[in-house]
């Protein structure tokens, strides 16, 4: 199957190493291309972000977060467990993602 050109940007930052830069450990690289994709590569790409955020990569967190992935919040329960010994920074962003992805 032929992918389209968001979809290997997409893939392409998932798969990229974590560099030690502020933008890298914050975001997953090109993880906007989520946006231009539709149908099979769209759901495809969640799944992708869902597989990371169980791996503990919490930059998959904002990207599903950001794409409104609904389907994700099963995948969320360890966050809520996280909660009750989150503090400061760690709790604000932990409850944030819950509520967005709760609503």
């Amino acid at each position: 199957m032929t992918r389209s050109a968001a979809f290997e940007r997409f893939l392409a930052g998932v798969t990229a190493p974590v560099r030690l830069t502020r933008d890298s450990i914050e975001e997953i690289p090109h993880v906007g291309a989520i946006f231009d994709l539709v149908g099979e590569e769209r759901i495809e790409a969640e799944d992708i972000l869902i597989a990371k955020l169980a791996t503990g990569d919490g930059r998959a967190a904002g990207a599903l977060v950001e794409a409104c992935c609904f389907r994700a919040v099963p995948a969320f329960e360890p966050l809520r467990e996280l909660l009750g010994s989150a503090e400061g920074h760690a709790r604000g962003e932990i409850e944030s993602v819950l509520a967005t992805l709760t609503r």
